[in-house]
């Protein structure tokens, strides 16, 4: 599963595009704003957890169910820098 966050919520169509390029498959998408709640299940237990999900219920996420061998690797090579603005 990802999620690709509000900040980057314009360009899911090309992130999408990009992960299928590097042999992704999406199995299910769905855009949708996340509740505080939801936000906060999300990322619990991680580093800024109150911060983090303030931000994922900011505004429109997009979650994607993807598949690949050695998947999880090859999302994190492919996801770069934590900042939107600069991936």
């Amino acid at each position: 599963m990802a999620v690709i966050k509000p900040d980057a919520a314009a360009s899911a169509d090309a992130i999408l595009a990009e992960a299928a390029a590097e042999g992704f498959l999406t199995v299910a998408k769905k855009t949708t704003t996340l509740s505080k709640e939801q936000a906060a299940q999300l990322v619990a237990g991680g580093a800024d957890a109150a911060a983090q999900a303030e931000h994922l219920c900011s505004g429109e996420v997009t979650v994607v169910a993807l598949e690949k061998s050695f998947g999880i690797e090859s999302w994190l090579q492919l996801l770069g820098p934590e900042d939107a603005a600069l991936a």
